[in-house]
C-alpha cells in the first residue's frame, strides 16, 4: 500500500507532466498561487499539477500547502486525473505499467479503507451515547434537583450519569481522532509519503474504540434511563404545581417577640442623652414630630419618660424627683415580654372568584378578584400606647363605693400560676383588608378595616394620616371605559363609624367624583356627612355635619394649580353653623419671570377639623390644608434673572375672615408682609445685593401681643468681591425702623412673616433663598439689627477653593443702640467661625470653632461679653486588627465672659461648659456576631441652666401643638454642675445589653455641696431582645 501511495504521489507530481510533453504550445499559462513562494522545493511540481488542471487551488488564489487534504478534495483530484486519462489529455500508454498498476491499486485500496472505516464509525454512532445526549440528560436531572423530588432517586441518577459521562469522554476523544485521521487519509501535505501509516493508525484506534465499547451504555439502556428521569420529572412538576397552589392562598406569618429586662437604682433620676445620645437606655422623646421636645428633656434612670425639671433642687434642669418619696429612683428588676403574630397575604390571593351572596336577591358569583390583602394579628398583652380598661373592684379605705378612693382593677390582668409562670391574655386585632376586582373594564378596589384612612380634598375628609374609624372604602377607576375613560374618571366612596365602637354614636359616609380634564389637572367634587344615630351626641356637641367641596389639583401647560371651595354645615340641636373655605393658588413661569404661590384664600374661623370631618384642623399636625382658618388674604412671590441682574419681590396681605385684604391701613387684624430685592453681578467679580422690606401689623393681629401694632421697615445692601479660590470679601449695611424711626432691632418681628427667612438672593442662583438679616441660607428665625460691617469668607465647597472643606468667616459689625437720649452704632462686634472636615489616615475629623466679642458703650447697661465655642469630633474607621476596633473621641466647649459697667453697678461673671466622651467599639469581640462598646462621658458647666420643653396647648381637634423647645442658657447662679457616666453596651446576635453608672454633683462658688441637692449616683441595666421571625 505504501508503495502504491508513493507511486500515486509521483504520478500526480511528475508522471502527469511527462505524459504531457507533447502538449500543444497554446496550453494555458500556469496560474500563480499567492502562497507558494518562489524557490520553494515543491513549487515546480505544484505548478505542473496546476498547469495540467489536476489542482486548481482555492477560489482566493491560495494553495494552502500546510492544510490537511479532505476525502472530498482527494476524490476530486483523482476524478480529474481519471477524466484526463479518459479524454486522452493524459495518455495511460505513456505511463509504464508499474506506475499505472500502482495508481489503480492505490485508488482501490483507498476506497476500500475509507468504506470500511465509515461502516465501523457508523456502527459506533448508532450504538453509543454521545456527550450531547448526556448533557441533555444532566440538564433534566439538574432541573429536577431544584424542586422537591425523591432525593435518593435523584442521587442515584446523578451518580450513574457522572459515571457514564466519564466513560463517554474516552469515546469522544477517539471519535474526534477518527474524524481527524479520516480527513487526513488523502492529505497531500509536503508530498507526504505517510498516508499508508495514517490508515494503519486509524485502524488501530478504531479497534481500541470497539474494544472499549463494552464499557459504554447501549442506546436501549440509555433510553430506559431517560424514561425513568421523565417519570421523576412528571412527579416533581405535579408536586410543584401543588406547592404553587398552596402558596397562592397562603398567609405570610410574621411573629415578633420582644423581651426587656430593666432595673434602675439611683438617688436621683438623671438624663443620659446629654452625655451620650441615643443609647439603649434612652427613653427618647414623645414620638410626635410636631412637638419640640427632645430626648434630653427626659430622665432615663427610672425607665419611664419623666421630664427633667428646672430649679436648683433639680440641678437646674439636669434631674427630677424619682419615684420614691425621698426623690430617689427604685425600679425593681422585671422582664416585660411582648409577643405578637401578624398574618398577611401580601396580595397573593389573585385570580380568585367571588362567591354567591344574598338571600332574596342573590348575586351571580364568579366575579374575578384580582388581589386580596388581609392583615390581622394576635399579641400577648396590650401595646404600651393602649389604655388598659379597668373596672370597679371594690371600695377604698373609706368603705364607700363612688368615692375618690375606690379601687379599680385591670379587666385584662396578668395571672401568675403556682408554677411560677405568668400568663398574659392574648388579643386579636384586625388592621385592614383590601379586595381589588374588576367589573367590566373598570377596576374596583374595596378597602375595609379599622382606622380607615382616606382623603377627599385638603378641606374635606383629610384623613390619610390618621384613620377616621372603622368602615370601608370603595374606589372605582373608570379610566378604561369607552369615551369618558379619556378623562380618567374616579369614584371614591366611604362609610364607617367614627372611632369605631367608642360610644360617640357617630357615623360618616361620603363620595368623591374626579376626572382629569387636561394634563395632570384633577377636578373633583365631594360630599361627606357625619352624624349621630338615634342615640345622639352629648348635649351641646354637633350631631350632624355635612361638608361638600369642589377642587382642582395638578398641572396644565407648566403651571401648577391648586384650588378648592368647601362649605360645611354643622347641626347642634336646632342650630345650624355654616362654615366655608376657599383658596386658589398657582405657580409657574411667564417668560423670564418665575411666579411662586400666587394665591387668594379665605377660610372662616369655625372651619376646623369638625367642620371638615377631618382628624386635624387646617395647617396643624397631619393636615394638608395650606391656609389657616379665620383669615382672608392674598399673596405672590416673583423672581427673574436677566443676564447679570436678578430681581424679586413678594407681598402677602391677610386680615380676619370677612375683612378686605386690600384695605389694611386701618384694619386692626391686618398683617402685611412685603419686600423687593435685587442682585447685580459684574464680570463675575463684584456682586451687589439689596432689598427693602415691610412688616406691618394691626393692633389686634393673630400674632403674639408683643408684635401687635408694629410698623416694621427695614432695608439692607451688601457688596461682595469674589476674587476666586473660594474667597469673598463684602461690606453690608442694614437698617431697621419702626415707621420712620431707626431702632436697634426688630425683636424677631420680620421672622413672623411668610417669607421672613428667605427674602434675598444668594451670591449665585435664581431663587430668593437666604435671609437678608443674616446673609446666610437658614430657615431659623433670627433677629434683624440696624448695623453695618465687613465680612470675609472662604467657601470650602467651591470648586476652586484654596482649602477644600474649609468654611471660614471673619467679620466686624457695628450695631445701632439707643441709650437714653443718645444713639449711635456703639455696639462693636467682632466674630468669626470655622468648619473643617478631613480624613487623616484612619481618622475622620470634624472641627468647628467660633468666637464673638461684643463691646457696648460705657453708658450702656448691656453686658460686654466674649464668647468662644468649639467642637472636635474624631472617629476612626474599623481597624483591621484583633477585635476589629473603632475609636471615637468628642469634645464640645463653650465659654462666655460677661462684664457690665454702666456707672452704677459692676458685675462680671463667666459661664462655661464642656461635654466630652471617649469610646471604643469592638466590632468582633470573642464570639461570632458579638460586639462590645465602652464609653466614658462627662459634662461640667458653671452658671449654666437647662430650661426643659414646655408642652403647648391642644388645638381645637385635641392634637398637641409644638410647644416651647428646651434650651441651655447662662445664669449667674454661681453653681457648677458636673455629670459623668460609664456606659457599656454589648450585642450578641441582636441580644442587646446596656449598663450605665452615673454621678451628678452640684457645687457652689466655694466648692461645697449645695443644700437640698446632695450628690446623686445610680446605675441602670437593661437587656432587650426582639425577634422578627
Amino acid at each position: 500500500m505504501k508503495k502504491s501511495l508513493l507511486v500515486l504521489t509521483a504520478a500526480l507530481s511528475f508522471g502527469v507532466a511527462a505524459a504531457q510533453t507533447a502538449a500543444p504550445a497554446s496550453a494555458p499559462q500556469v496560474p500563480a498561487l499567492t502562497d507558494v513562494p518562489a524557490g520553494h522545493w515543491a513549487k515546480d511540481a505544484i505548478d505542473k499539477l496546476v498547469g495540467s488542471g489536476i489542482i486548481l487551488g482555492y477560489p482566493d488564489g491560495t494553495y494552502r500547502g500546510t492544510q490537511n487534504l479532505t476525502r472530498y478534495e482527494a476524490a476530486v483530484i483523482i476524478a480529474r486525473l481519471l477524466e484526463d486519462m479518459k479524454t486522452g489529455t493524459v495518455v495511460p500508454g505513456d505511463m509504464d505499467s508499474e506506475t499505472l498498476t500502482a495508481l489503480q491499486n492505490a485508488i482501490q485500496e483507498l476506497a476500500a479503507d475509507l468504506a470500511a472505516l465509515g461502516v465501523r464509525v457508523s456502527d459506533l454512532e448508532e450504538n453509543a451515547v454521545s456527550r450531547d445526549d448526556f448533557a441533555r440528560l444532566e440538564e433534566r436531572v439538574e432541573a429536577i434537583a431544584l424542586q422537591t423530588g425523591e432525593p435518593e432517586a435523584l442521587a442515584g441518577l446523578t451518580s450513574q450519569i457522572e459515571e457514564l459521562t466519564a466513560r463517554a469522554d474516552d469515546y469522544d476523544t477517539l471519535r474526534a481522532d477518527v474524524d481527524d485521521n479520516a480527513s487526513s487519509i488523502a492529505a497531500l501535505n509536503d508530498l507526504t509519503v505517510l498516508l499508508n501509516q495514517d490508515i494503519l493508525n486509524l485502524q488501530d484506534r478504531v479497534s481500541a474504540v470497539e474494544a472499549a465499547q463494552a464499557d459504554l451504555v447501549a442506546r436501549a439502556d440509555f433510553d430506559t434511563l431517560s424514561g425513568r428521569v421523565g417519570v421523576v420529572e412528571t412527579k416533581v412538576t405535579s408536586l410543584d404545581n401543588r406547592v404553587a397552589q398552596l402558596e397562592k392562598y397562603a398567609f405570610s406569618i410574621k411573629p415578633t417577640l420582644s423581651a426587656t429586662y430593666f432595673v434602675g437604682r439611683a438617688t436621683r433620676d438623671m438624663d443620659i442623652d446629654r452625655l451620650l445620645p441615643g443609647t439603649v437606655l434612652s427613653t427618647g422623646d414623645d414620638g410626635n414630630a410636631t412637638t419640640k421636645d427632645s430626648a434630653v428633656d427626659y430622665a432615663d434612670f427610672s425607665g419611664s419618660r419623666a421630664i427633667v425639671l428646672p430649679g436648683e433642687e433639680n440641678f437646674y434642669g439636669f434631674s427630677n424627683a424619682g419615684n420614691l418619696p425621698n426623690k430617689a429612683v427604685k425600679t425593681e428588676g422585671s422582664t416585660t415580654i411582648s409577643f405578637g403574630i401578624t398574618f398577611g397575604n401580601s396580595g397573593k390571593f389573585d385570580t380568585a372568584k367571588s362567591d354567591v351572596t344574598g338571600a332574596y336577591v342573590k348575586g351571580n358569583g364568579g366575579l374575578t378578584v384580582n388581589t386580596v390583602d388581609v392583615n390581622f394579628g394576635i399579641r400577648a398583652g396590650l401595646p404600651s400606647n393602649a389604655t388598659a380598661p379597668t373596672y370597679l373592684s371594690g371600695p377604698g379605705a373609706d368603705g364607700v363605693y363612688g368615692t375618690a378612693d375606690d379601687v379599680r382593677a385591670s379587666v385584662y390582668p396578668d395571672v401568675s400560676g403556682t408554677d411560677g409562670i405568668t400568663y398574659r391574655p392574648l388579643f386579636f386585632y384586625f388592621k385592614n383588608a383590601t379586595a381589588a376586582f374588576t367589573v367590566g373594564n373598570a377596576p374596583v378596589t374595596v378597602t375595609f378595616g379599622k382606622g380607615l384612612k382616606f382623603k377627599f380634598s385638603d378641606y374635606v375628609g383629610d384623613n390619610d394620616a390618621v384613620g377616621r374609624g372603622d368602615g370601608f372604602n370603595v374606589k372605582i377607576d373608570g379610566s378604561t371605559l369607552p369615551v369618558i375613560g379619556a378623562f380618567k374618571p374616579m369614584i371614591n366612596t366611604v362609610y364607617g363609624s367614627r372611632g369605631g365602637a367608642n360610644g360617640d354614636n357617630l357615623y360618616y359616609r361620603g363620595v368623591r367624583a374626579e376626572i382629569t380634564p387636561a394634563g395632570t389637572l384633577k377636578a373633583g367634587l365631594q360630599v361627606l356627612q357625619e352624624g349621630a344615630d338615634a342615640f345622639g351626641q352629648p348635649a351641646g356637641t354637633p350631631n350632624d355635619v355635612t361638608a361638600y367641596s369642589a377642587d382642582l389639583q395638578g398641572a396644565v401647560a407648566g403651571w401648577q394649580i391648586n384650588s378648592e371651595y368647601a362649605r360645611s354645615t354643622a347641626a347642634t340641636g336646632t342650630t345650624r353653623d355654616v362654615q366655608t373655605a376657599f383658596y386658589a393658588k398657582t405657580s409657574g413661569t411667564l417668560g423670564p419671570v418665575k411666579i411662586s404661590d400666587l394665591n387668594y384664600r379665605t377660610v372662616s374661623a369655625g372651619y376646623n377639623a369638625t367642620a371638615g370631618i377631618m382628624e386635624a384642623a387646617p395647617t396643624t399636625t397631619n393636615s394638608t390644608a395650606p391656609y389657616v382658618n379665620g383669615r382672608t388674604g392674598f399673596g405672590v412671590k416673583v423672581a427673574t434673572n436677566v443676564g447679570p441682574v436678578a430681581l424679586g419681590g413678594y407681598v402677602d396681605n391677610s386680615v380676619d375672615y370677612g375683612k378686605s385684604p386690600l384695605n389694611t391701613d386701618k384694619e386692626p387684624t391686618a398683617i402685611v408682609d412685603r419686600g423687593v430685592t435685587g442682585r447685580v453681578s459684574l464680570f463675575n467679580l463684584v456682586t451687589v445685593r439689596g432689598g427693602y422690606y415691610e412688616m406691618l401689623t394691626g393692633t389686634n393681629s393673630p400674632l403674639d401681643a408683643a408684635f401687635d401694632g408694629k410698623n416694621g421697615v427695614r432695608y439692607a445692601v451688601r457688596g461682595d468681591v469674589t476674587p476666586g479660590l473660594g474667597f469673598s470679601v463684602g461690606g453690608f449695611f442694614r437698617n431697621v425702623a419702626s415707621g420712620s424711626t431707626r431702632i436697634a432691632d426688630d425683636g424677631g418681628l420680620f421672622s413672623k412673616g411668610l417669607y421672613g427667612t428667605k427674602n434675598a438672593f444668594n451670591l449665585t442662583g435664581d431663587d430668593m433663598g437666604v435671609n437678608s438679616c443674616s446673609g446666610i441660607e437658614s430657615s431659623d428665625a433670627v433677629t434683624c439689627y440696624s448695623e453695618y460691617g465687613v465680612e470675609a469668607k472662604h467657601n470650602g465647597k467651591d470648586a476652586n477653593a484654596l482649602v477644600k472643606n474649609l468654611d471660614l468667616t471673619l467679620g466686624f459689625k457695628a450695631r445701632y443702640r439707643v441709650i437714653g437720649n443718645t444713639s449711635g452704632y456703639t455696639n462693636n462686634v467682632f466674630y468669626g467661625n470655622a468648619a473643617y472636615n478631613t480624613k487623616v489616615g484612619v481618622a475622620n475629623i470634624n472641627l468647628n470653632a467660633g468666637f464673638e466679642n461684643s463691646d457696648f458703650a460705657a453708658n450702656d447697661a448691656s453686658a460686654d461679653y466674649t464668647a468662644l465655642n468649639g467642637t472636635l469630633d474624631v472617629k476612626t474607621d474599623v481597624l483591621n486588627i484583633a477585635f476589629k476596633p473603632s475609636l471615637e473621641g468628642y469634645v464640645k466647649a463653650y465659654s462666655k465672659q460677661y462684664s457690665t459697667n454702666n456707672g452704677t453697678a459692676t458685675q462680671t461673671y463667666a459661664a462655661n461648659d464642656v461635654t466630652y466622651r471617649v469610646g471604643v467599639k469592638l466590632n468582633e469581640f470573642l464570639l461570632p456576631n458579638t460586639k462590645l462598646a465602652v464609653y466614658y462621658a462627662g459634662y461640667q458647666g458653671k452658671n449654666r441652666i437647662y430650661t426643659p420643653y414646655v408642652a403647648g396647648a391642644l388645638d381645637s381637634s385635641g392634637n398637641a401643638t409644638a410647644g416651647t423647645a428646651g434650651s441651655f442658657s447662662d445664669s449667674n447662679h454661681g453653681r457648677t454642675i458636673s455629670q459623668d457616666l460609664v456606659y457599656v453596651e454589648a450585642n450578641y446576635y441582636d441580644l442587646s445589653f446596656g449598663y450605665g453608672y452615673g454621678n451628678l454633683r452640684m457645687r457652689d462658688a466655694n466648692n461645697t455641696v449645695v443644700p437640698g441637692a446632695a450628690d446623686a449616683k445610680g446605675s441602670v441595666f437593661k437587656i432587650s431582645y426582639k425577634v422578627n421571625f
